[in-house]
This record gives C-alpha cells, sequence and structure tokens, in this order.
C-alpha cells in the first residue's frame, strides 16, 4: 500500500467516523489517524536519510585519495577534480581546489592550502633583492 492509498483510506475511515454517534469511538479513531499520520511522516524522514547515507557511502567509493588531495574515479574511467581532502574528509563535499603557484592549491570554502610534489620553495637567499609592497601595491 502506496501513500496515496494510505491517504484515500484516512480519507474514508473520517467520512465513516463523521456518522457515528459514539463521542469515545470517534475520539479513538481521530488518535489512531494522527498516530498513522505521524509514522508516515517519521517513515517520509527515514527514506530522505536514507537515500542521503547511500549517496555518501557511493561517495565514499569512487572518491580516491592521493595525497595532498581526492580525485572523483568516473565510470569511463578517468578522474576528475582535485577535491580538498579538508572539506571531504570534514563534510563529505566535494569542493574543488584551485592552483595558485605552482603545487600550492587553495581551497575557496575552508581556506585550506596544500602542496603537490611539483611545489619548489624559493631559497631564502634568492629573496633578499625583493622588495616589499606597500598597501597600494607600490614597491618601497
Amino acid at each position: 500500500m502506496g501513500w496515496q492509498d494510505t491517504k484515500n483510506l484516512i480519507s474514508d475511515t473520517l467520512a465513516l467516523v463523521d456518522g457515528l454517534k459514539n463521542p469515545e469511538l470517534r475520539e479513538k479513531i481521530n488518535q489512531l489517524r494522527k498516530s498513522l499520520l505521524d509514522a508516515m511522516e517519521e517513515n517520509t524522514g527515514l527514506r530522505e536519510e536514507n537515500m542521503e547515507l547511500q549517496q555518501q557511502l557511493s561517495d565514499k567509493s569512487e572518491m580516491v585519495f592521493r595525497k595532498p588531495h581526492y580525485w572523483l574515479k568516473k565510470k569511463d574511467g578517468s578522474e576528475d577534480g582535485p577535491f580538498c581532502s579538508k572539506c571531504f574528509d570534514d563534510k563529505n563535499q566535494k569542493i574543488r581546489v584551485r592552483e595558485g603557484v605552482t603545487g600550492i592549491w587553495i581551497c575557496h570554502v575552508c581556506k585550506d592550502v596544500a602542496k603537490d610534489g611539483r611545489f619548489k620553495p624559493v631559497s631564502s637567499g634568492a629573496v633578499g633583492h625583493v622588495r616589499s609592497l606597500g598597501r597600494n601595491g607600490w614597491m618601497r
């Protein structure tokens, strides 16, 4: 019996209840009706939660972690990404990261910064001649 069938049955029952002379029986049937509607509402919520949890499990199985990011395995064998590992691990959110400087990736949501194998730090001696920029963007 589906949702619509149950609603129709409730409506038919209420029509019959209106004709009853016994107020105690009418009250019990109304309580039963409310209880049934509450159970149906809870059932709908549990079904939605179940679908969400199944999607999360599916997402977990489709995501591959290769330090420092997640990649989505597609059905055709290709991959999509990279996705922020912090957002996916903490909130199961697939948030794309953007590459700033070569090898440095930034998440625009959680602001996490990750470095991959292509990142080459600049040695401290090489930056001695660089001057800092003032607030207006001009060199000081």
